[in-house]
């Protein structure tokens, strides 16, 4: 880790600055907004979505040992061990892993969302 960023988001920003591309311009290359890169690159996102990771690789053309090194250290960012609150369910712990895992996809999150509706959202906020 350098600075203490993982070697992901150091990854990242070296192929990045390597193709000499600003944060717009790979959001705009791969069709991920500039903020959701910049947090990928300031390890501000836990474990980026396989679709990330193919929208990175179709916009910065990496070699293909680029691309392992870049594979490889995404798979270390999963591998990064979950801290849940203790009073979590067994549902919540199995949930949140898969989110974590990339295993769900953000349109089924925004799905479990819509249907959890206002009123489970209050009740989960007065916990």
């Amino acid at each position: 880790m350098a600075n203490g960023l993982s070697a992901f988001a150091t990854r990242v920003r070296a192929l990045r600055k390597k193709r000499e591309m600003s944060l717009r311009e790979l959001g705009e290359a791969s069709g991920l907004d500039f903020t959701y890169l910049s947090k990928i690159e300031n390890d501000a996102v836990s474990v980026p979505s396989s679709d990330a990771l193919q929208r990175l690789r179709a916009a910065l053309n990496p070699t293909t040992s680029e691309w392992a090194e870049l594979v490889k250290a995404a798979e270390d960012l999963r591998e990064r061990p979950l801290e849940l609150k203790p009073q979590a369910s067994p549902e919540e712990q199995v949930l949140l892993r898969r989110i974590y895992s990339g295993a769900v996809t953000r349109e089924q999150v925004r799905r479990m969302l819509r249907i959890s509706g206002p009123a489970s959202r209050r009740a989960s906020a007065k916990r």
